[in-house]
């Protein structure tokens, strides 16, 4: 199915928070393993993360991507061009590995809890540079 850029770039926002929506619902099942303190203290470390990746990282790839996406100009193309294929590729192994990760046993879910909540959060941050530049980008009518 092929669309036009605006929905490239709606897509990728809708996918990024969406990404980040399950992150960081899958912590919600720890909290009641922890301990408040602690779950406070685990909670505003992934916070940290959360903006720190979200500023250093993510909004970064998401104005890469914006650029990449509106050099199609009119040329419009199929859905999953909203990523290239290398983010694919990598989107596969960060979710194999995570899965990995959570599955074994072998990192506690208190190391797991403030890793998975500041990624999500850092996604959830970063989507919205996609719908801010649909915001600040309207269709113009001729």
């Amino acid at each position: 199915m092929k669309v036009s850029t605006r929905v490239l770039i709606f897509t990728a926002g809708l996918v990024w928070i969406a990404s980040g929506s399950m992150l960081v619902s899958l912590t919600f099942k720890w909290f009641a393993s922890v301990e408040f303190l602690t779950l406070s203290f685990l909670l505003l470390a992934g916070v940290m993360l959360g903006f720190a990746k979200a500023k250093l990282v993510f909004i970064r790839y998401s104005d890469k991507n914006i650029e990449r996406i509106m050099s199609y100009g009119s040329v419009k193309k199929c859905l999953c061009a909203f990523l290239p294929l290398s983010s694919y590729i990598m989107i596969f192994g960060m979710s194999f590995g995570g899965s990995m990760l959570r599955k074994s046993g072998i990192v506690p879910k208190e190391v797991l809890l403030p890793l998975y909540f500041g990624i999500g959060m850092a996604l959830i941050l970063s989507s919205f540079r996609y719908f801010l530049y649909l915001y600040r980008n309207p269709i113009k009518k001729i």
